[in-house]
């Protein structure tokens, strides 16, 4: 049985661990300082063993079946939000793409578009080729 673990405090903005619990409604000190463009972030598990297998596997080691796992994870995140909304995942430059030989996350939203029957929106297309 795989357990999932999730920090004691984390930041309510970015998800960062917290050492402790803040007054300033659990948003860390980069957040206050320069806040990012989105409100907040949801996440499955602390990136740690065996995640960290899996997400390097999925990444890299062209095991797209890992991406079942990970949307298996994630469709419980979904519960109580609208079916309306459509899963957008984000883009790869092709560059990225051509060397990697697909999108990782775009193998994990059309898992998890297929499981919770909702639209799957690929119109994003990277046009930076960003450091990740």
């Amino acid at each position: 049985m795989l357990l999932l673990s999730h920090a004691q405090f984390s930041c309510n903005r970015c998800g960062v661990t917290l050492q402790q619990d803040h007054t300033e409604g659990m948003v860390c000190g980069s957040c206050q300082i320069h806040p990012p463009v989105f409100s907040s972030v949801d996440y499955v598990t602390v990136y740690q063993e065996p995640i960290n297998h899996w997400v390097m596997a999925l990444k890299f080691g062209q095991n797209t079946l890992v991406s079942r796992l990970f949307a298996e994870l994630m469709l419980e995140k979904l519960t109580g939000i609208d079916t309306d909304y459509e899963l957008m995942p984000v883009s790869l430059h092709k560059s990225r793409i051509r060397k990697r030989g697909y999108n990782q996350v775009y193998e994990i939203a059309k898992e998890l578009a297929h499981s919770s029957g909702r639209a799957l929106n690929t119109s994003l297309k990277r046009q930076k080729d960003t450091a990740m």
